[in-house]
């Protein structure tokens, strides 16, 4: 008769290699779940900014009592005439290596404000800022790249990026 009260070596090892594989699968799912929760965090903030950024272009370009046509197509700056200030939209390092660009606005020849922020840890890289006029129609196209910004460390597949477009037409008259 057998008095042995306990497992055998074969138990502890079926149970073992069981606790292994629930951890491993309770691993991959965690590690899944935080890796879905950054790149949502970050295409939040893309999204975010983008909107907020053509909102401002958008409101400025429909005001304009004069845009600067010649200087509009395929450019990354636009010159207006908004309450009889000109103002530029312009695009810096835009598109550059290794550097996260941004887009900046000038009221009357002051210094340049940023609309968007190139902060590696809580901004954005702006890779593409164009606008197309078309001075018939009064229709300014904004097209808008932005990306998560070059100093932000992460995995390449969580690399995020977002682009828009947006067409106005401005309410004003129009000068070349």
């Amino acid at each position: 008769m057998d008095d042995q009260k306990g497992f055998t070596l074969m138990e502890m090892l079926v149970v073992t290699a069981i606790l292994a594989l629930v951890a491993g699968v309770a691993i991959s799912l965690i590690t899944s779940v935080i890796r879905s929760y950054h790149k949502s965090n970050i295409l939040n903030r893309l999204q975010e900014t983008g909107s907020q950024v053509l909102a401002v272009i958008e409101g400025r370009v429909r005001g304009a009592s004069q845009i600067n046509w010649g200087t509009c197509n395929g450019s990354s700056n636009l010159t207006i005439t908004y309450d009889n200030q000109p103002i530029v939209f312009s695009c810096s390092s835009c598109g550059v290596a290794e550097s996260n660009g941004y887009i900046a606005m000038s009221v009357d020849g002051a210094a340049s404000q940023p609309l968007t922020s190139n902060n590696a840890a809580s901004g954005v890289n702006v890779s593409v800022l164009s606008f197309t006029c078309d001075s018939s129609t009064g229709e300014v196209i904004i097209n808008l790249s932005l990306e998560q910004p070059t100093g932000l460390s992460g995995r390449l597949e969580n690399r995020a990026s977002l682009n828009f477009s947006k067409t106005v037409v401005a309410r004003s008259t129009y000068s070349n």
